[in-house]
């Protein structure tokens, strides 16, 4: 008997966020029918095209919301962080996650402060229910002061690299027992693919090491270039997955 082809897609469209352009992803499938049975087969093609597309949107809406995206000269890089991360969402209270955040940002600007005046301040944001003491800083310089040289400091800088199309920014260079590393002050979570990432934004060999300033467990993890080659395999892995999936 005959049979007729029967073809049923659907596209949806999924709206930028953070400098995203709309996309239209279309999902379809094809498949064959008797004469006169085409309305029975492009329901079950619907039936199955429709479930994939809707949780693919979904998804894709939920990540886009946690993205960065920072612009130069017309290109688009997007954030270390949110290629990490691949756009999801730290699962917290919206309102925890900014305590969190602004507790960090806050102990970030009293440690500089104390490198540039030699005095502590004290801490002038609310932060909620968490606590100020359960970050060490006070106690971080205490033990690392006599191996850290803040002289020839760098900090805040904004990095780009025009090759892989990612950015982000460095907390601070300086000198860590004579060796200059490119570090980051973490009050929380951390991953040695962040750093590494931004070291490799950095076009002269003044970099000679990687260094996380983990305020909260009052400890310094030290990275040589070598021991940072895997990293840097992990995080080009990363950004590989991110551009398949966002389309940058």
């Amino acid at each position: 008997m005959d049979k007729i082809e029967v073809c049923y897609g659907l596209s949806k469209t999924i709206a930028g966020k953070q400098n995203y352009e709309n996309e239209k992803p279309l999902f379809s499938l094809k498949g064959f029918a008797e004469i006169g049975k085409e309305a029975e087969e492009f329901k079950r093609l619907k039936s199955i095209v429709d479930p994939l597309a809707e949780e693919f949107y979904k998804a894709c809406k939920s990540d886009n919301s946690n993205i960065r995206v920072r612009i130069k000269d017309g290109k688009k890089y997007p954030s270390v962080n949110s290629i990490l991360s691949m756009g999801e969402s730290i699962p917290m209270e919206p309102t925890l996650l900014q305590c969190y955040a602004d507790r960090g940002t806050e102990i970030e600007k009293i440690v500089f402060d104390f490198i540039e005046t030699g005095k502590w301040r004290e801490p002038s944001v609310s932060i909620g229910n968490l606590k100020w003491t359960d970050i060490k800083y006070k106690e971080f310089f205490e033990k690392y002061g006599k191996i850290l040289n803040f002289k020839t400091m760098q900090k805040k800088i904004e990095v780009y690299n025009d090759k892989r199309l990612y950015s982000g920014e460095v907390d601070i260079i300086c000198e860590v027992d004579g060796m200059t590393v490119l570090s980051d002050w973490k009050t929380g979570q951390w991953k040695w693919e962040q750093v590494v990432a931004y070291g490799h934004c950095i076009t002269d060999d003044s970099i000679e090491g990687y260094a996380i300033f983990d305020l909260k467990k009052c400890k310094i993890e030290v990275l040589t270039l070598e021991e940072a080659i895997l990293h840097w395999e992990d995080f080009l892995e990363k950004r590989g997955a991110f551009r398949e999936r966002f389309g940058l």
